[in-house]
């Protein structure tokens, strides 16, 4: 027998060094492929992201099961000639991180992350961070994962950092993502809002109550919340039931355990007749459902429970907790006699997918970003809808195919997406508020802004540069300027501010003549500077497109304009809070004021203009409440303060498939590598993560993130239980490789495993696969004493073949055939 392999395999003594030897040859890289010509040039590629492993735990068998399928198809692909590249990374995991450190931090020093403040807080953070990160990519290599190390990304360094930053701001600009209130999924331990698919339920036993508002109201209402009873100012019944039509529209003022309440008895088809009385109470602040009838019905929303879980604006029930106040409402139910009858069932009960906190549903002004708005890149379609539509056209595919379905079903129900987190640790929001200044008086409300249009010079009527740069009113711009001010008469004005050119300073006169108002002079609101472009008497010919980024010759840009005005609104913001102002200026400083204050993209605003629509009008209103500006930095000017939320890690990793190739730059990487063909993650963040990868590549590249998605299921105990550190059932990949290989750990994942099933695992099942890589180590040792010195590849003597000799290389053909079907076809377990 050949003396230079043992008799048994021992993986520890070659596996990492083997890894290494992969390594330093560079072969993970396929530009180093293509430099040592292990494959050609313009030869085909296959690239796949790695699925981030969050930073704040170590690596477990659902990892295991993605690199062991991923690296598969890798390798494969790799030996098939491709220029093969899997992208390696790691996740930020923003919630979940910053509740690992806080945890630490009250355990180990007993503070808080406010004891520490926002700067000393996040030093702590990236002190985990940079540890636990070194300690996931050495168990990603122990795996034998073949990633290309040279491209490892971080969804929080600095590349993605930018191409986050450009992704929000250029979705703001196209009107997808927005700032506004509505109904969010609070957690009150995490203190931050939840998007609906991180919201999981949980079975309970609960009260079903039955009851009356107050013995004066006609009819009962059953509810499962009767605290929340406390904020209704509607009851809902269905149009067509009997029983309450004749209250439709009728409004009841009920004393409802000590709190007045106003009840609007409104209809709603989705009211089910069978449920309950057939009543609802409609409590808008606390249901999303309730919400968006009070939206249909104009109904008042009334916040009965803040952020802290506890019972506010309540009455005497204020400050209890939402159990307290349950307790306390029905006991004056029952006082009161209102209690008509109290039933026991089961419901689920909304939690926090992080902590297990139970949900509330509450009224705050966050960013979302809108999957129902058309976008005109994307041939008018909605994110939503072109993301049904790709994998409709089967541009995209699932494995197994029934995930279709799902993914469908979810994506035709979606609703905006709430993308902002009150923590700290993650993508600050890139967006920044004008805040009031120290020694400014408290504000009185908002700014009230009309613009008018100046009235017409020889430019407007001639469609040339006049003469002077400075043009005044023509006759015709006298009268429309008259004209003007007698539509608006009757309004009432505190100041007038005006372009400093002529043709503005000379409408504001004609317009407000007789009114006493002070008129201030402002250059910031001067036309756009055209540079170059202006010459006396030649044809004005304003190609706006090209110019909303890029100056005139010795001009200015629109957005230069923007800057302008965006400084003289904060400006006056500041100084005239609860003022109606009369802005008088001229095209391109009025469209800003579309961008600014009516989230308006500059191509949105160019092609809405009211001077290409001819549709003038006498003033256009502005309501200046709040000054925001969304950019990478923050503008120019005093007392600008950036927003103190970070986005949902889901919005940096729905980039994954393009951020790590070099996006928002049109690199090499971004051109070889996109759409990426496949990706392998588990069945349960469909929603979570491949929905939102595939709007935001849509949005960003209008293409496809990826061609394939391969969905793996839960890999569970022997008995068939989810492994948990609780049961102690759990199994640690880790230690399984250094007790019996890594080979023998991947085998015992992919044997018997089918996509989009559980499957159940055992450290036996893992110890059998050791025995079997021991046998695949004899059968070399044993053809090693047949040539101890085998030559390696060479041409094939078939004349000396025997018919034994012949019918094992047609097996090996055979077997060659049916496993390249199997990979091809992502029968992994059969291969």
């Amino acid at each position: 027998m050949d003396k230079s392999l043992p008799k048994a395999y021992t993986p520890e003594a070659y596996e990492d060094a083997i890894y290494k030897k992969w390594e330093q040859s560079g072969f993970f890289n396929p530009d180093v492929c293509v430099s040592k010509k292990i494959c050609k040039k313009n030869a085909d590629t296959f690239a796949v992201v790695l699925p981030p492993p969050n930073i704040t735990d170590k690596l477990h068998l659902g990892h295991m099961v993605m690199v062991a399928i991923t690296d598969i198809l890798t390798r494969y692909n790799r030996m098939n000639g491709k220029r093969a590249l899997w992208i390696p990374g790691t996740d930020h995991a923003a919630i979940a991180t910053q509740n690992v450190v806080e945890k630490k931090l009250w355990k180990e020093e007993h503070k808080t992350r406010h004891d520490l403040g926002r700067e000393k807080f996040l030093a702590e953070v990236w002190k985990f961070v940079k540890t636990t990160q070194a300690t996931i990519i050495n168990q990603l290599k122990k795996t034998g994962a073949s990633l290309d190390w040279s491209r490892e990304a971080f969804t929080l360094d600095e590349a993605r950092q930018a191409a986050v930053k450009r992704m929000f701001i250029d979705m703001y600009n196209e009107g997808v993502i927005y700032r506004g209130s509505r109904i969010v999924n609070w957690c009150p331990r995490c203190q931050s809002t939840l998007a609906d698919d991180e919201v999981e339920y949980k079975e309970q036993d609960a009260k079903f109550y039955t009851f009356k508002y107050g013995k004066d109201f006609p009819f009962a209402i059953a509810t499962t919340r009767p605290e929340t009873k406390l904020g209704d100012t509607a009851v809902a019944v269905n149009p067509n039931d009997g029983r309450y039509k004749r209250y439709i529209g009728k409004i009841f003022e009920v004393d409802f355990c000590g709190v007045p309440l106003k009840l609007k008895v409104v209809a709603d088809k989705n009211v089910d007749q069978n449920f309950g009385t057939g009543a609802l109470g409609v409590t808008p602040a606390h249901s999303m459902v309730d919400y968006e009838m009070a939206q249909k019905n104009k109904l008042e929303i009334k916040k009965i429970i803040n952020e802290e879980g506890k019972m506010a604006d309540a009455g005497k029930f204020s400050g209890l907790t939402v159990m307290e106040a349950r307790e306390q409402v029905i006991k004056n139910l029952i006082a009161d006699e209102l209690l008509i009858k109290e039933e026991n069932i089961k419901n689920n009960l909304s939690v926090c997918y992080r902590c297990g906190t139970g949900i509330e549903p509450l009224p705050s002004k966050q960013w979302f970003v809108s999957v129902d708005k058309k976008i005109k890149k994307l041939g008018g379609k909605s994110l939503k809808e072109k993301a049904i539509e790709v994998v409709k056209a089967g541009k995209i595919k699932f494995t197994p195919e029934r995930f279709t379905k799902r993914y469908l079903d979810w994506m035709e129900n979606l609703h905006d997406w709430c993308i902002s987190r009150q923590i700290w640790f993650g993508h600050q929001i890139p967006a920044y508020y004008q805040v009031k200044s120290k020694k400014s008086e408290v504000r009185r409300g908002g700014v009230e802004i009309v613009y008018f249009a100046h009235g017409a010079t020889i430019e407007n009527e001639t469609g040339k540069f006049a003469n002077s740069e400075d043009p005044e009113l023509t006759q015709l711009g006298i009268e429309q300027s008259e004209n003007q001010g007698k539509l608006i008469a009757d309004q009432n004005f505190d100041l007038i501010v005006t372009s400093d050119l002529k043709r503005a300073t000379q409408t504001a006169e004609i317009i407000f003549k007789g009114r006493n108002i002070e008129i201030i002079q402002d250059k910031r609101l001067r036309e756009v500077d055209f540079g170059a472009e202006y010459k006396p008497d030649k044809k004005i010919i304003i190609k706006d497109m090209e110019h909303i980024n890029d100056s005139f010759a010795g001009g200015e840009s629109f957005k230069d304009v923007e800057q302008r005005v965006l400084k003289f609104l904060s400006d006056i913001v500041e100084k005239y809070a609860g003022k109606k102002i009369a802005v008088i200026t001229h095209r391109i400083p009025q469209l800003s004021m579309e961008v600014l204050l009516n989230n308006k993209t500059w191509e949105r605003a160019i092609d809405e203009d009211w001077r290409k629509n001819k549709a003038w009008q006498p003033g256009w209103k502005y309501e200046l409440k709040e000054l925001v500006y969304v950019g990478a930095d923050k503008p120019a000017g005093e007392n600008w303060q950036q927003d103190s939320d970070v986005l949902d890690t889901w919005f940096s990793s729905g980039m994954w498939t393009f951020s790590t190739l070099g996006y928002p730059e049109k690199t090499n990487d971004l051109k070889n590598y996109h759409p990426t063909q496949f990706l392998e993650t588990g069945y349960e963040i469909i929603t979570l993560w491949v929905s939102r990868m595939i709007m935001m590549s849509l949005f960003a590249l209008n293409e496809i993130p990826f061609k394939n998605v391969y969905l793996h299921g839960m890999v569970l105990d022997a008995q068939g239980k989810k492994m948990s550190k609780s049961k102690g059932n759990g199994i640690d990949p880790l230690e399984m490789i250094q007790k019996y290989g890594t080979d023998a750990v991947r085998m015992s994942l992919i044997v018997g495993n089918t996509p989009g099933n559980d499957t159940r695992m055992s450290e036996q099942k893992i110890a059998d696969f050791r025995n079997f890589a021991n046998k695949l180590w004899n059968i070399a040792r044993y053809a090693l004493t047949l040539n101890p010195s085998p030559a390696g590849r060479g041409k094939l003597n078939t004349k000396v073949l025997t018919l034994a000799d012949q019918w094992i290389l047609g097996k090996i053909k055979d077997l060659i055939i049916d496993a390249t079907a199997d990979i091809e076809n992502f029968r992994f377990s059969q291969a």
